[in-house]
């Protein structure tokens, strides 16, 4: 899971509009990173789905504990908390667009990182 967002996060935050409108960093530097997470990310969507094939056809009693009142309790709980950040990040770039120009698509783009990577990092941070 942690690897999931982290590698989403590394192929989309590269993208912003304001790191390369800015020439911040080479083109190069910053097409490598995207590559690279897009790679990362791939491979790790596919892992999970091999895991999870593997799980399925697993016996009972390791379905039923994936399947328990506290995994159920954790998953609403990081629900809830990307819920919240997720309406917190609109909050504050609608505040900062007072101030600074925000293109459209930066801001759809940190809304959709925060939206996919703070459930499952608050996930695998309450499985732990």
């Amino acid at each position: 899971m942690i690897g999931i967002a982290l590698s989403f996060g590394l192929w989309q935050l590269p993208q912003l509009e304001m790191l390369t409108h800015n020439n911040a960093f080479p083109s190069s530097v910053m097409s490598g990173i995207i590559i690279i997470g897009s790679i990362a990310w791939m491979l790790s969507i596919v892992l999970l789905i091999v895991v999870q094939k593997r799980l399925s056809l697993a016996n009972v009693n390791t379905q039923a504990v994936l399947e328990d009142e506290l995994v159920i309790a954790n998953r609403l709980e990081a629900t809830k908390y990307g819920y919240i950040l997720l309406f917190g990040m609109s909050a504050l770039l609608f505040a900062l667009s007072h101030f600074a120009d925000i293109a459209g698509i930066d801001v759809a783009r940190l809304l959709v990182v925060v939206g996919v990577c703070v459930p499952l990092l608050v996930f695998s941070w309450l499985e732990r």
